[in-house]
């Protein structure tokens, strides 16, 4: 018989989605970026992917059927006792041939109700890919082409019918696999898109914090210069991380009193345009709020150039630039001032 043309679910199917070196690469006259965001994407890997794996409704639907066939011959080949002494194998075996049946008509959806042995021969390719030895293959192909399987399963002693299960059960796996080939490769390419982008993420990621940890630190106008606060309740060591036998990294604590504060004196008028402000981090971090950023040239007369009404961990302010002596932070109520770094940015 001479075989006939693959249709819709022709030969290519069964064999293009496992040769991905062969997928078209994007055109050697594309851009430097466009070239990497192809290979970033698999895009055309994918799109030639997509296009082999593509499938009639047709096709679907028989494969659906093999699937649903393979499941059920499982079901009864895993739980024997619910078919009955000596039957399970039997039963599975003409499941299994019914699901291998459905996965070779889905490759050539032409034929019209096709008798199982011109089916074996018109599906060759997928047939010839179960990697089963040629023993096997042999066997699998006289099982398959049982005229009446319901009887000939059941008629076989109880060690054939499961021997041919088991046998039939490979071949039905394999033979939705191969069907499956092209849409598993698409699946495949996918995910390899996934991890590539991950890994360039991760890439731009360290190299984003590796570039910030070489970046001066903003300058601190404020360090090592002179501060007073307007009580003192504890002596704090913060190089130690104590502050009135209680372990946390605050460098003052004032009385709890009316509108509390803490004053840097600058030495001389300069000029900044932000601060950085943390708050207590061992808790109790509603007691500097609000806190009004205010600054002085003599000490004595101050205008607000900032405000936080928030509960806040790190407050960042930044505001017109300022030319000034004196930098205080103040809680304008009644409460304690405890903060764990000030600092004056030009």
């Amino acid at each position: 018989m001479t075989e006939a043309q693959p249709a819709e679910g022709g030969a290519a199917p069964a064999t293009a989605a496992s040769e991905p070196a062969g997928l078209p690469a994007t055109p050697p006259g594309a851009s430097r970026p466009r070239r990497l965001f192809n290979w970033l994407l698999c895009r055309p890997e994918i799109d030639e992917a997509r296009r082999v794996a593509q499938r009639s409704p047709r096709e679907e639907a028989l494969i659906r059927r093999a699937k649903s066939a393979l499941a059920a011959a499982n079901h009864l080949l895993e739980a024997p006792e619910r078919t009955g002494q000596g039957l399970a194998g039997a039963h599975a075996s003409v499941l299994y041939v019914e699901s291998l049946y459905w996965s070779l008509l889905s490759f050539r959806t032409e034929l019209d109700k096709p008798e199982p042995n011109v089916l074996w021969q018109e599906a060759k390719a997928v047939t010839d890919d179960l990697k089963l030895s040629s023993e096997q293959l042999a066997e699998v192909e006289r099982l398959f082409h049982f005229q009446r399987p319901a009887a000939e399963f059941a008629e076989l002693p109880e060690r054939e019918q499961e021997s041919a299960a088991i046998l039939l059960r490979q071949a039905a796996v394999r033979a939705v696999e191969v069907r499956e080939r092209a849409k598993r490769a698409v699946e495949a390419l996918s995910l390899t898109s996934l991890i590539r982008i991950g890994l360039a993420l991760l890439v731009i990621a360290v190299v984003v914090i590796g570039f910030i940890a070489i970046l001066p630190a903003k300058k601190n106008l404020a360090a090592g210069k002179p501060w007073t606060t307007s009580s003192k309740m504890f002596d704090c060591h913060p190089e130690a991380g104590e502050c009135g036998g209680v372990q946390t990294m605050i460098f003052f604590h004032t009385k709890d009193e009316q509108n509390p504060w803490l004053q840097y004196d600058l030495g001389t008028r300069m000029q900044f345009s932000s601060m950085t402000i943390r708050n207590r981090g061992d808790g109790e971090r509603a007691r500097a709020v609000p806190l009004v950023v205010e600054v002085s040239d003599d000490g004595k007369n101050f205008r607000e150039i900032a405000r936080q009404n928030d509960e806040f961990s790190v407050w960042k302010p930044s505001f017109p630039k300022q030319t000034a002596r004196f930098v205080r932070v103040r809680v304008p109520r009644k409460s304690m001032l405890h903060l764990e770094a000030v600092q004056v940015h030009p």
